[in-house]
């Protein structure tokens, strides 16, 4: 009767394959993505509800314009604070509710599963970079029709 043997010994030899963290890298980093546009995104939409709501008799009707929201995308993303993307949307609030229609629908495309969020975000950007550089990508490879 042969006898199998266990060891309770560690098995600390070097292994021949490498273990690859890259996974689990890109894991955080879209998790650190998804963290920094979702907080964008918050912080957005509370400054254009304010600016709405000061101006609500002023608004006859809000522009569905694909134009009008990349405009605003572009012009969103280089304001370099709060302060001054607040004032780009006081003095645009037309085209920066064009680029919240936008972001519905990107919102009900990513809900279907049919677009992914940005997997990285750059170290340094200004406060909506990665929310206006998403609905600008959106928005041009879709060539979505707002409604």
């Amino acid at each position: 009767m042969s006898r199998s043997r266990i060891s309770s010994d560690p098995n600390c030899r070097p292994s021949r394959s490498k273990l690859r963290l890259q996974p689990v890298n890109d894991t955080v980093k879209q998790v650190a993505a998804d963290e920094i546009f979702f907080a964008q995104l918050e912080e957005f939409c509370r400054l254009v509800q304010e600016e709405f709501l000061a101006r609500f008799n002023e608004v006859s009707e809000i522009s569905t314009s694909t134009a009008d929201a990349l405009g605003f995308a572009e012009t969103l993303m280089l304001c370099p604070t709060r302060e001054a993307a607040r004032a780009c949307i006081r003095r645009e609030l037309m085209a920066g509710l064009s680029f919240v229609l936008a972001v519905q629908a990107m919102q009900r495309d990513i809900h279907l599963g049919t677009v992914k969020l940005p997997s990285e975000s750059p170290e340094y950007q200004t406060p909506f970079y990665l929310l206006a550089c998403a609905v600008q990508e959106y928005l041009a490879s879709h060539r979505v029709q707002l409604a």
